[in-house]
């Protein structure tokens, strides 16, 4: 059984318990001497048959839960246990069935027949226990555990049926003329008890004990006074022979005990674990969501930090590129001044995505949503863009089919678009285009807007990815066509919060195809 899962025994009150318990059945076994009595032979059978199947019950529910405890834990032991306690219940059962009394079992029953079956069982039972014990906690996953169950279940099958077959030529157990136990199967009994003795010795020895331990070493030792008692009987139904049932029975219901006993002790185990890594995980995320925080006001912090100066440097180059107030400027100072001017306007547009992306994973952002026309805003977005696109050679295209009324918020919307257009923009190689769509979808009743481009395109294994933060398809892709990683994502976001959807088409070399869906006007109010 496993230790680290069962309630520790001290060494002393251990040893002591055992020894109270061995003179309990022996003080049983002198009063069932003197109490010597041999019960009819109308009643014995069934008694018997009774007494029977209760312990092949608890045999074949100690060969089951074996194995569902090998199939948790994958122990040779748990598995040993199992193919042991099969073949125990079967030859148990071909004890029963060639009772003298019963119906004929392949053959004449006798005393001798269910005599032979008896003591093969305890054989059996014996030299698996003692099997199972030394073997202990040892590792066994091996691929063959089902094989080994079923192949002791055969070997059991076929004992039984030969044991029937060739009783006849097999050395006898009952002398049915004498109507005595024969001297070998008194030596058996004897050895089976020697066995069981060695193997409560190894359990005795161990240093630290479990309440497994002890329930185990209690049917071992039920198991030696069962042999006991078998080897005082003299008639097939005197009071020895009901004690010795009744010994096997205790003894199968102390192994099933430990068993369940192990099982409830594994359970509390696990949800103990269980609890503790619950309790884990939930400080973790605690620190993790202060971390976070701390995280997205530092973002908002340093954002709003950068954009007070560069909004300084966006407007004295403005300012400069005014002639009638600066005075001339030659053609060298006005490009070395308009590229300063745009490219601060591009920084501060990653500013303001890192500061949206912020304020919405900081739980911050309010909309203001309202009444819109589609196309309006849509239209004034790429009008916005339109001198970016023309700067690289990129064709941009707008096509708005009707009056969409959408209800979300203005700059949000723009926002999206922006996104996607900058997106289309920077994978598209001079040349190509880019085509802006606006409709409504009849189906599902919504509006729309899409931004097509002839650029690389996306693999099908990166679409659910390419909207994660600071996600980009291609590694090599930052070094190439430069951005931060943040803009799909940032759009996809904005698009749920206003009540749509962002749906990607894609095929790589050829272009990509993204659509915003967005609820109407009527269907959210």
């Amino acid at each position: 059984m496993a230790e680290k899962n069962s309630l520790r025994i001290d060494n002393r009150w251990f040893n002591l318990r055992i020894a109270l318990l061995a003179a309990a059945f022996l003080i049983l076994n002198a009063v069932a001497g003197n109490l010597y009595l041999i019960i009819k032979g109308s009643i014995y059978p069934t008694v018997h048959t009774i007494i029977e199947l209760t312990s092949i019950i608890a045999a074949m529910s100690v060969s089951v839960m074996s194995w569902y405890e090998h199939r948790y834990r994958g122990d040779l032991r748990s598995l040993v246990l199992s193919a042991v306690f099969c073949m125990v219940g079967l030859l148990d059962m071909a004890h029963a069935l060639a009772y003298l009394g019963m119906p004929d079992f392949i053959g004449a029953n006798s005393v001798n027949k269910a005599s032979t079956y008896w003591i093969l069982a305890r054989i059996t039972q014996s030299l698996g226990m003692l099997i199972a014990v030394c073997a202990w906690a040892r590792p066994y996953r091996g691929r063959g555990a089902g094989l080994v169950l079923l192949s002791s279940a055969t070997a059991a099958a076929v004992a039984a049926y030969y044991t029937a077959v060739w009783i006849k030529w097999l050395p006898p157990m009952y002398d049915a003329v004498q109507k005595v136990q024969t001297p070998l199967k008194i030596g058996l009994e004897y050895m089976v008890m020697a066995v069981m003795a060695v193997t409560a010795a190894i359990i005795l020895k161990k240093t630290r004990k479990s309440r497994s331990d002890f329930l185990l070493a209690a049917a071992l030792i039920a198991g030696i006074m069962s042999e006991l008692a078998f080897t005082f009987y003299s008639n097939a139904y005197d009071v020895y022979n009901l004690l010795g049932h009744a010994y096997k029975i205790i003894s199968f219901t102390f192994i099933l005990k430990a068993l369940v006993d192990e099982g409830l002790a594994m359970v509390y185990q696990s949800n103990r674990e269980l609890e503790i890594k619950s309790e884990e995980l939930a400080r973790m995320n605690s620190q993790l969501s202060i971390a976070d925080g701390l995280k997205n006001d530092f973002l908002a912090n340093t954002n709003h930090e950068l954009r007070t100066p560069l909004s300084a440097v966006v407007a004295f180059t403005e300012l400069l590129l005014d002639e009638e107030n600066t005075g001339r400027l030659n053609e060298v100072q006005r490009d070395y001044l308009k590229e300063v001017n745009d490219s601060s306007r591009e920084l501060m547009g990653k500013i303001n995505s890192l500061l949206e992306l912020s304020g919405i994973l900081g739980g911050k952002m309010v909309l203001r949503k309202e009444r819109l026309t589609l196309d309006e805003v849509v239209g004034a977005t790429v009008l916005a863009h339109e001198d970016s696109f023309r700067k690289k050679c990129v064709g941009l295209e707008a096509k708005y089919a009707g009056e969409a009324q959408i209800f979300a918020d203005r700059e949000k919307i723009a926002s999206i678009l922006a996104n996607l257009l900058d997106n289309a923009l920077k994978f598209t190689d001079p040349g190509g285009s880019v085509k802006v769509v606006t409709g409504l979808d009849i189906v599902r009743h919504k509006a729309f807007f899409s931004v097509s481009d002839t650029g690389v395109g996306i693999e099908p294994e990166h679409f659910k990815a390419v909207f994660e933060i600071f996600y980009q398809a291609d590694g090599t892709s930052t070094r190439r066509y430069g951005g931060t990683g943040i803009g799909l994502a940032l759009a996809a976001k904005l698009a749920e919060m206003n009540g749509g959807a962002i749906e990607l088409e894609s095929q790589y070399g050829k272009g990509s195809k993204l659509t915003v869906i967005l609820p109407l006007y009527e269907e959210v109010q």
